[in-house]
């Protein structure tokens, strides 16, 4: 009996090792034109990240709310302070409108992707921000000025993860 646990304990160990390191995880990329910064982290399905910045031509707050889901990054929410300049002005078929003192919000809208694509203004024109929430707003504009940011959610093991490749 006391044989038999042993090897069932070490069969247990063995898989729960191999599951830890070869199963793919989540991981966000972002890299910055510049060559400067990124990086990659482990995000969870279902965790959010979210992206601020002023619209070129109204110059006022714009934030878009992210969301990783089904290996895909999802706008999940959009937040804006004004209809003008190319911002939206009525919810998608498949998403919803909600206005409040501070925002007017649009909800779903079913846009996701792979990749992303952002380009990160200065102090006079776009002040981009990123944050994982509840975290703080990074200023990403004072460190990258006028520069691409390529973000992607990948998938790799998290031996591959820990060994930096």
């Amino acid at each position: 009996m006391n044989r038999l646990v042993g090897v069932l304990l070490a069969f247990v160990s063995t898989l729960s090792i191999f599951y830890i390191l070869f199963v793919p995880l989540p991981s966000l990329s972002i890299e910055f034109s510049t060559g400067s910064m990124g990086g990659e982290r482990v995000v969870a399905l279902g965790e959010m990240w979210e992206t601020r910045y002023i619209h070129s031509l109204e110059l006022t707050e714009v934030e878009d709310v992210y969301v990783f889901v089904d290996g895909k990054i999802w706008l999940w929410e959009e937040r804006v302070k004004s209809h003008n300049a190319g911002l939206p002005t009525e919810p998608s078929r498949t998403g919803f409108f909600s206005i409040d003192e501070k925002w007017m919000r649009f909800f779903g809208g079913r846009f996701f992707s792979d990749r992303l694509v952002l380009r990160i203004g200065d102090n006079a024109i776009g002040r981009n921000q990123l944050r994982f929430p509840p975290g703080r707003w990074f200023d990403v504009f004072s460190y990258v000025p006028k520069s691409r940011c390529v973000v992607e959610l990948k998938a790799r093991s998290a031996m591959l993860y820990l060994m930096g490749i």
